[in-house]
This record gives C-alpha cells, structure tokens and sequence, in this order.
C-alpha cells in the first residue's frame, strides 16, 4: 500500500496534509463507520488526527479553558488526566462500576457543580473495553447520560479506541454519537490498536457544529497524507477488515494466557472479570 502510494499519487501524497486530511481516505473512513453504526457521516464529519490523542488535544484546545471543568471516569487514562490538567481545567473523577459509571451520581454531581457556579465543559468517556477497568458502559447508562449533558450543554468527548476489538460478539451499534446522531459528542477513533500505533493516525466524528471550529484552531499543517493513502487502500481492498478480524483471534489468545497464568499462579490473592475485548484485564 505505501509502494502504491508512493508510485501512483507520490504529488499528493508527500505534501502537507491539511486541516482535514486526504478526502479520499476520510471517505472511505465515514462509508465504513456508516455501515458499522447505522449513522450517515460525510467526508467532512471526519477530521484526521495524530492518533486518538491528537484528537483529545484537538477537542481540549477548541473547548476548554482554564478553570472549566471536566468530567472522566475514575480510573481513567492517565494521558488523558494529564492532557485536561494541562489545559488548566479541573478534573472531577465518577467511579466507574461493572456497568458503567452511575449515571444517578453523574446528574447529581453535575448538578451539585452547577448550583455552585461551576461550570462544566466536558465529560470524557470509553464506553467501550474501557481503559484500565475494560468494563463496556450500558446502553441505558449512555442514554441518561446524554439526557443529562444535553440539558446541560456538557460536549461527549468519546474515546473509542478500543471498539473494534471485540472477543467474539461485536458490541452493539450504540455509541454515544450514534445514539445522538452526533448531537454534542465528538468521537475520537484510532488506527492505533487495530493496525500499528507508529502510523499515528486517527479522526475525529463530528457534525459541522463542531468540525469547524476544531479545524480553525490547528496549527500543525495537517497528518501524513502518505498514511492516509495507505489507510484508503487497506479499507477500500477489505485488508483492514482481515487484519482486524485476526487482531481480534490474537488478543483473546493472549488474555486467556494471561488469565490462566494469574489463576493457576495467584488465585488465592486476586479478583477478576474475564473481558469481551480490548487491551485491558483489571485485577483486584
């Protein structure tokens, strides 16, 4: 795919990559999240990113400011902790359960922000095999969630990372920005997990309310239009599909071993929940 890149488009291809990314691969990026989530996302809903984290930047610099608040789940990602707190904003954590966050707590602690003059910007979430607990968020927690931060303009940073790697059932198609059509959440995806973190290539999904004033605020002439043809041709032949499909077999291989290990080695000592998918094994 590089070779054919390089050969074919080598004009486009080694030069600035722009606000947006290369079309042709946000295209064929928004027709397979389509046909994923049941959702209708255009080229222009997808902005290309420097990975998930380049999308959190993005989101963070166009939305928040010093002293606003945001909300994550506790535990969370500590990157991601340091990225708010780099900003100058204020975390305010909600422990994360077996099914997700309670979303009682959450509506009351927002609540609680508000009626004392605090506002708050930003709920970031991975609803799905979350990172580190790998708990999947309910689908009734996602809906009161959204209710409560569309009463209170709260922006939905999605983080879904880890989505795609699912054990054996597919998650259901409910994202927080499928649920709300893309209605105050922005969706960060990476190519990361699921091809090679060294490409460093992810988007963000967003509707045009927010698209614009998250490309007004980059400085950084753009990604790799070269990955982005790379990306286009794996997604276009159906490889990506493959190769995620066998990332897939890989990573619940590797969780059994691991699993195993801890049980045959040290189950007097320990707690855990086998996971559906994703990166993480949380282990008490």
């Amino acid at each position: 795919a590089f070779s054919k890149a390089i050969f074919e488009n080598s004009g486009d291809a080694l030069m600035y990559g722009g606000w947006f990314g290369y079309e042709g691969c946000r295209k064929v990026i928004a027709e397979r999240q389509n046909s994923l989530e049941g959702t209708s996302l255009q080229p222009d809903n997808i902005i290309m990113h420097n990975g998930s984290s380049g999308c959190l930047e993005n989101v963070l610099k166009a939305f928040i400011q010093p002293h606003d608040i945001v909300i994550v789940e506790s535990p969370s990602y500590s990157g991601t902790v340091r990225a708010i707190q780099g900003f100058q904003s204020d975390v305010v954590e909600i422990p994360m359960g077996t099914t997700g966050i309670d979303p009682n707590l959450f509506r009351r602690t927002v609540e609680n922000l508000k009626a004392q003059g605090r506002r708050v910007k930003l709920f970031y979430t991975i609803p799905d095999y979350h990172n580190p607990t790998g708990t999947i968020t309910e689908l009734n927690i996602r809906q009161s969630i959204l209710e409560t931060c569309a009463t209170n303009e709260i922006i939905i940073a999605e983080d879904a990372a880890y989505t795609e790697i699912y054990f054996n059932n597919r998650p259901p198609p409910s994202s927080y920005y499928a649920l709300s059509d893309g209605h105050g959440v922005i969706k960060m995806c990476s190519f990361s997990k699921i091809i090679a973190t060294g490409l460093r290539s992810g988007w963000i999904q967003a509707r045009q309310e927010f698209a614009d004033p998250l490309t007004k605020v980059r400085f950084d002439m753009g990604n790799s239009p070269l990955v982005h043809y790379v990306l286009k041709d794996l997604i276009e032949s159906g490889k990506l599909d493959i190769h995620v499909n066998s990332m897939r077999a890989l990573y619940e291989k590797k969780c059994k071993i691991l699993i195993k290990s801890l049980l045959d080695h040290c189950s007097p000592y320990l707690e855990l929940s086998e996971p559906l998918g994703g990166y993480f094994l949380w282990v008490k």
